[in-house]
């Protein structure tokens, strides 16, 4: 998935990084910009379906101008 996103997203913002953080008890939280929430498993009680449902809320996101 990290690779996935990195060429989606390469020259869309002028700096994209993906932290791979060591949790606990079964989390999985994508953040861009460490404030948007895009995914989170937590929440959910489950893993992504795929790498689409990551960057069509990150998309939707610039479009809406929440994101730059």
């Amino acid at each position: 998935m990290r690779d996935e996103l990195k060429n989606h997203y390469d020259g869309v913002f002028d700096e994209f990084e993906i932290k791979l953080i060591e949790a606990s008890g079964g989390a999985f939280e994508v953040f861009v910009n460490d404030e948007l929430r895009v995914f989170s498993k937590l929440n959910l009680g489950r893993f992504p379906n795929s790498t689409y449902e990551i960057t069509k809320t990150i998309d939707d996101s610039i479009q809406e101008g929440r994101l730059r």
